[in-house]
């Protein structure tokens, strides 16, 4: 199993999930491959599975956005041009006839965008997503549009690189960590809680209330595939809610047992290769991310993991029977 990491303009995002995540969920079911865009506003995607999925999964993104994803490596520019409102008609064209041509020519995602405060000015921005050169170009023949000489407003640099260097987690010192939610912006307490997920290499114990977050789910099966013991327990209740991920990491290959009871298992902590706890009131949903005000704490404290252990080989056991 790989692990590859690319480039699609953020500003496409959306083609590329779809309504409710049908598309992306589609694609990886169709090709056995996990991935995910890193952040809400990053046009960085993780993509783990065969090499042969990998790649077809390359393929229909690009069908998909209508030109190349970038590899990794390569930077991503956001580009803004301010372009007044009566010239704006020549970049757009006719139903969107010459725009929709800047984009599939130059093979880059160029948008039209008004903000209130452009409004006022009678203005119009035009943010182009590619490599270096070809916002150059988009810009060059906008320029040759409209004539006008015009200069970018806003350039926005993001590196297209893996935002996680797996952890050896039986190898770490002492770990303290909290984690608060609603995360920032860039996500950087939810890539770092994923971050200790994804670096697990032989077993993960969970014992979480409720799981609809695909981000998560999807690393789940990604360490199935590679290899990775997942056990999951559960509330039954919870894992007929719409949205429960519960049925696809159980078909998936992850073990997983509910309680079956009128109360409610309302756990919410990991254990990952028995060398790392991770606890908190943090339910794996998008809602405990993005709205909830929520904690995470995780330590690799002997003392602490042996506990948990203990609890949750006695709740397998209960409810395996």
């Amino acid at each position: 199993m790989g692990r590859k990491v690319f480039g699609v303009p953020s500003s496409l995002a959306g083609l590329v999930i779809g309504k409710g995540g049908s598309i992306i969920k589609e694609i990886q079911e169709k090709n056995g491959v996990s991935f995910n865009f890193v952040s809400n506003d990053s046009s960085v995607i993780v993509m783990e599975g065969s090499e042969s999925g990998i790649q077809q999964t390359r393929n229909k993104i690009e069908s998909i956005i209508g030109f190349p994803i970038l590899d990794q490596g390569d930077v991503m520019e956001t580009c803004s041009i301010n372009v007044p409102d009566e010239k704006l008609g020549k970049v757009i064209g006719q139903g969107g006839s010459t725009i929709q041509r800047l984009s599939s020519t130059h093979k880059c995602s160029v948008k039209v965008l008004k903000t209130p405060e452009e409004k006022k000015k009678a203005l119009g921005s035009v943010i182009i997503q590619g490599k270096n050169s070809q916002c150059a170009a988009v810009k060059k023949e906008i320029e040759s549009l409209t004539g006008l000489s015009l200069s970018f407003s806003k350039i926005e640099k993001e590196e297209i690189k893996d935002p996680l260097n797996i952890l050896q987690l039986e190898k770490q010192p002492p770990i303290y960590e909290s984690i608060f939610f609603p995360d920032d912006a860039n996500g950087t307490g939810f890539n770092r809680f994923l971050l200790y997920l994804q670096s697990s290499q032989k077993k993960m114990d969970i014992c979480v209330f409720s799981i609809t977050d695909d981000r998560i789910s999807n690393v789940l099966v990604a360490a199935v595939k590679r290899g990775v013991t997942v056990r999951v327990l559960t509330d039954d209740d919870q894992s007929k809610t719409l949205g429960s991920d519960i049925a696809t990491l159980k078909n998936a290959g992850c073990q997983v047992l509910m309680d079956n009871s009128p109360s409610h298992l309302h756990h919410k902590f990991a254990i990952l290769d028995g060398s790392v706890l991770i606890n908190g009131s943090f339910n794996w949903t998008r809602n405990a991310s993005a709205a909830n005000h929520e904690n995470v704490m995780i330590t690799n404290d002997a003392f602490f993991i042996s506990k948990y252990e203990k609890h949750f080989v006695e709740l397998w056991s209960k409810f395996g029977k």
